[in-house]
């Protein structure tokens, strides 16, 4: 199966740093009931932390500068969460359907760290610190048991279409759809 993968390096140790604190301190908001098995922030950090939108900004850009088709909409994020991954947490297989984009920014990790898995094929990302890695919302995705003696923090999230402006569509179409009486 052939898919993009976009990767980018976006080194900002003074962001790196923020986002490891706030990461341990927030601890498992989602108390380990989803596909993330590791401590989880919620899903909206983009919405209320300055830091978490950064690195959501990051990937807006690096979509609309890598999509393999001209963007002719209005991208934005709609999840963004941080996880810390300590020794024997994982992730299990899921996608991020019907999500254009996936990402994950790897926060914190070192070379022999469990890597970002795409199960339907044989391919695999190891994490390098400041690695913003992109792909397609309805790939097949896991993280292994990590193995490492101290954490591995990433920030991840997914990308869609703005639905402000799939409401603004639809009205400019005249459709009746929109808050229905």
């Amino acid at each position: 199966m052939k898919f993009p993968v976009i990767e980018t390096l976006h080194t900002d140790v003074d962001l790196q740093n923020v986002l490891v604190r706030k990461c341990k301190s927030i601890g498992d908001e989602q108390k380990r009931k989803t596909n993330v098995k590791a401590d989880m922030t919620n899903f909206f950090m983009h919405e209320t932390d300055k830091d978490f939108e950064a690195i959501a900004n990051k990937a807006i850009e690096l979509a609309h500068d890598n999509n393999p088709l001209p963007v002719n909409l209005k991208m934005s994020t709609y999840d963004c969460w941080g996880a810390v991954y300590k020794k024997g947490d994982m992730s299990r297989r899921h996608d991020h359907w019907p999500y254009i984009w996936s990402w994950v920014y790897n926060v914190e990790c070192c070379d022999n760290c469990t890597p970002l898995v795409f199960n339907d094929t044989t391919y695999s990302i190891k994490p390098k610190v400041g690695r913003l890695t992109m792909f397609p919302g309805w790939i097949k995705h896991s993280v292994p048991e990590h193995k490492c003696d101290h954490d591995r923090i990433v920030v991840a999230g997914n990308i869609s279409e703005d639905p402000h402006n799939i409401i603004s569509k639809i009205k400019s179409r005249n459709h009746n759809r929109i808050n229905p009486k």
